[in-house]
């Protein structure tokens, strides 16, 4: 039986995905972080008004803070190329929509170090999409 092999480079943009951007804004809390937004251990939930100020408080008050290129489709495009190593010469890249704020440079940023080209269509009327990862005693 005969087994193939794999090219150790691939083309540039081998694997594309499509699809929405998040920037995840990851930190260590306490149970009173949670307590303050009205958040549940070890849940999700989509932001409401009582959840505005938790980017900033984050971001402000925690100095372990992470940003990571997050989004179903980013996620995957960033774990396929962190398999196919940094020779892969840059296979995998990512189309998707963001806002034109400071989030989307972070978000860029990530992507990049992670290994992954991203293009984003800018969007001036909207903002990028975030996703806050409050974690309490590594949940």
């Amino acid at each position: 039986m005969a087994t193939k092999t794999v090219a150790k480079t691939l083309p540039k943009g081998t694997l594309l995905g499509i699809g929405n951007p998040l920037l995840d804004i990851s930190a260590n809390v306490d149970a009173a972080f949670l307590a303050k937004y009205d958040l549940k251990p070890s849940s999700a939930c989509l932001a409401e008004e009582k959840h505005q100020g938790i980017y900033a408080d984050l971001v402000d008050n925690y100095d372990d803070v992470e940003y990571i290129a997050g989004g179903a489709t980013q996620n995957a495009c960033r774990i396929a190329q962190h398999l196919l190593g940094p020779t892969s010469n840059g296979a995998c890249r990512f189309i998707g929509g963001v806002g034109k704020d400071a989030y989307a440079e972070k978000l860029a940023d990530a992507c990049k170090a992670a290994g992954l080209e991203p293009f984003y269509h800018v969007d001036e009327h909207t903002s990028t999409g975030t996703c806050a990862v409050a974690v309490v005693d590594n949940e």
